[in-house]
């Protein structure tokens, strides 16, 4: 009578842990990767609503855009008019996910070179404030439709745009820090920071000033400022070595997204006391097989909504489908409820690559959060308006759709489990899925790869209409039998909105040969 083997299980109905680093595990607590997913509704991950084609809206990609803000219910854009003369132009269009963008009638400061970079755009009592392209802050008037392009004299432009006690904060090429006064119309040097230190994003922090700074000579700072002294700062924080592209305030806790040196890792960094920040989340980088290496970096400025942290980053994906660069995505980190863990997520990827390749200037690139823009009804997802400088003169946009999950799959991807150890043989003798009541046009796709495949096999599909789990015994469609296997990753593809709530696995090790 032939041996019994060991029968085991693997289940995971809490996502609230989120991604974490090591690709092997003998736990089912944690995903190795996910994409389009929000982390943390129900501990279950949900797909979000996926991008329209990109340059919705008729815009043009050679009109380059560096940020863009909301301002009365509608959404401006700052760039240039064109890859010819490259005169500093606002660019408008109302705030929905349709409709074109157009410029203003005086909206084009002519006999300018728009600079491409982290150019000032602020947004304040309906007045526009932006880098006038040659040596000059300009100020748009909304209600008058006027351009007053050469309103401040500022050698080489002013970076930033942060709004803080009815004042606008910024960075000269120097490193002074600005302070633009709406009401008194006056532009006003205030403090300097170190030469070592290269500003990133100034952060609205209480009653203080965040200046979030980047450095390639020694350990990058955050400097915390007053906004009145012009000679001291009341707190010097060490954030950590490496890249710095941002900073936020999430529950009340100031954060910093930094990259190390070699761009395999991002670390989310926290200040809560004392005068350095430690490492809240580490996301180490996901390989592409289709590269030698494994690749992440932080690539836009921190944006905070309703609990979370939102930032772009660009890097290396699992199964990545580009060959030469690197993809964009956003990124989240936070929760919707106290009680629930911080969590980390790949909100939304972008199907995208920049001509820029590794190291360019990706902190140019921006992006706004869409709040219940239609106002018709309740809207689960915030839309998105992203913008990814793709070359030198050009801008790729994209805006979030209309409750459409058809797409972009949502992805889910386990770890390689290999039940402690790697050299048993095991059988694959059933899978499960859960999830909530499938909507008409919902679907689940359950793969696998075993121990050094490189491609997924497809287990089953469900898209039974109201349907809350699937399970299955062999091959969908062949009716071959489940694989054996030394370790063996999951992966489910998610459609329709669907709500993604646990998978189990039954698996039995085989009856060793040897000892």
């Amino acid at each position: 009578m032939p041996r019994q083997g060991n029968i085991k299980e693997i289940k995971q109905i809490n996502f609230w842990s989120g991604m974490v680093n090591d690709p092997h595990s003998i736990l089912a607590s944690g995903i190795y990767y996910t994409e389009n997913l929000k982390v943390g509704d129900g501990k279950s991950l949900k797909q979000v609503v996926n991008n329209q084609s990109e340059n919705a809206c008729g815009y043009n990609v050679n009109n380059y855009v560096t940020k863009v803000i909301i301002s009365g219910g509608t959404l401006y854009a700052l760039g240039q008019n064109n890859a010819t003369d490259k005169d500093t132009t606002i660019w408008t269009k109302s705030c929905t996910l349709t409709g074109m963008w157009g410029t203003m009638a005086v909206s084009t400061i002519s006999n300018t070179t728009f600079r491409a970079g982290d150019s000032l755009f602020a947004s304040i009592n309906n007045v526009l404030f932006m880098d006038g392209g040659t040596d000059y802050i300009a100020k748009y008037t909304i209600a008058g439709n006027t351009m007053n392009g050469t309103w401040k004299a500022m050698t080489g432009g002013l970076k930033g745009g942060t709004i803080w006690q009815g004042r606008i904060y910024g960075w000269d090429v120097n490193n002074y820090i600005y302070e633009i006064d709406p009401v008194a119309d006056t532009l006003t040097q205030k403090i300097l920071i170190p030469a070592e230190q290269t500003p990133v994003q100034i952060v609205p922090f209480g009653n203080l000033l965040a200046i979030i700074c980047t450095s390639s000579v020694t350990v990058s700072k955050a400097y915390l400022w007053d906004g009145v002294a012009n000679t001291t700062f009341t707190e010097i924080l060490n954030i950590g070595y490496g890249d710095v592209s941002g900073g936020g305030i999430l529950e009340g806790i100031l954060y910093a997204i930094i990259n190390s040196g070699n761009a395999r890792t991002l670390k989310i960094k926290k200040y809560a006391g004392g005068l350095d920040f430690s490492t809240a989340f580490t996301y180490s980088a996901r390989p592409d097989r289709a590269k030698i290496y494994a690749y992440i970096k932080g690539a836009s400025k921190v944006k905070s909504r309703e609990g979370f942290i939102y930032f772009i980053i660009t890097g290396t994906k699992p199964d990545g489908t580009y060959a030469s660069y690197y993809e964009y995505a956003i990124a989240r980190y936070g929760r919707n409820e106290p009680v629930n863990p911080m969590t980390f997520s790949i909100y939304k990827t972008l199907d995208f690559t920049s001509a820029r390749g590794i190291n360019g200037q990706t902190n140019n690139n921006d992006f706004e959060i869409l709040e219940n823009i239609l106002g018709t009804y309740e809207q689960d997802e915030k839309n998105i308006i992203s913008f990814i400088n793709s070359d030198t003169n050009k801008t790729t946009e994209f805006i979030s759709s209309i409750n459409d999950f058809s797409g972009q799959s949502g992805i889910i991807e386990t770890f390689k489990f290999n039940g402690d150890d790697n050299s048993k043989e095991k059988r694959l003798m059933g899978v499960s899925a859960f999830y909530s009541s499938l909507s008409s046009t919902g679907q689940v796709v359950m793969k696998y790869r075993k121990d050094e495949e490189t491609s997924w096999t497809q287990i089953f599909s469900d898209s039974t209409d109201n349907a809350l789990s699937y399970q299955a015994n062999c091959i969908e469609g062949t009716w071959a039998v489940l694989p054996t296997f030394k370790e063996i990753q999951l992966r489910f593809e998610i459609k329709g909105g669907t709500e993604f709530t646990g998978y189990k696995i039954k698996y039995e090790e085989l009856p060793s040969q040897g000892y």
